[in-house]
């Protein structure tokens, strides 16, 4: 992912993800999953 311009992620609208290096990876069955979208955000 490339933007035009820094991200600071010690900010309320942004962090970080971290994604398995596997594709094929599956989480375990009793796992706490979340899912997020892009998009923007107004105050």
């Amino acid at each position: 992912l490339r933007l035009e311009t820094p991200v600071n992620i010690e900010s309320d609208g942004a962090g970080v993800a971290c994604v398995p290096k596997n594709a094929d990876a599956t989480p375990a069955e009793d796992a706490v999953c979340f899912s997020v979208g892009w998009g923007e955000k107004s105050r």
